[in-house]
């Protein structure tokens, strides 16, 4: 709510745009992640919900406003493919025969059903 009302904080709600909306997020995407980004964005959404169901609005500036999606630079693709670890040949098969002798008894599964 910070990152509207620090913009906003003067403005009536009323006076709000879709326009204003999506450049204030957008400006925002360009220093939060996806997933923080995600979070700002739906409450905006429940803020003007709650304000149009008030009567306080006539129309809701974040409808049909979709988050932009980030685009990963090379570097970071790049960066990631070289963070994934598989095990070797021989330590698969040591981890498959320690898991068969000394892991759990089918009994002791839990059931998630």
């Amino acid at each position: 709510m910070k990152h509207f009302t620090s913009v906003w904080g003067p403005y009536p709600i009323s006076r709000i745009t879709k326009k204003m909306y999506e450049e204030r997020i957008l400006e925002l995407n360009e220093k939060y992640s996806q997933n923080y980004m995600d979070g700002i964005h739906t409450c905006g959404k429940m803020l003007f919900r709650k304000a149009l169901t008030q009567g306080l609005i006539k129309n809701n500036p974040t409808e049909d406003f979709k988050m932009p999606k980030k685009q990963q630079s090379v570097e970071e693709v790049e960066k990631a493919e070289e963070d994934i670890v598989f095990l070797e040949k021989e330590e698969l098969a040591h981890f498959l025969k320690l898991s068969y002798t000394d892991g759990l008894e089918m009994d002791h599964i839990p059931d998630y059903e």
